[in-house]
């Protein structure tokens, strides 16, 4: 999957929470931790399947 894709899959599973809470939307600091654990996976993938071959099957 590419990042964009990682962050609007987050987006999509993390809104219906802030709509529970009753504020209608995420503030800074909770958006901020969203973008940066959705891209996570792909900091830590993409460098693996150069270096390591096992991956590149």
């Amino acid at each position: 999957m590419w990042s964009w894709g990682h962050l609007g899959f987050g987006y999509l599973l993390c809104w219906p929470v802030a709509r529970l809470n009753g504020n209608g939307s995420m503030n800074d600091s909770s958006a901020l931790v969203l973008a940066l654990g959705t891209q996570l996976p792909d900091l830590v993938n993409k460098p693996l399947v150069y270096w390591v071959a096992v991956l590149l099957v």
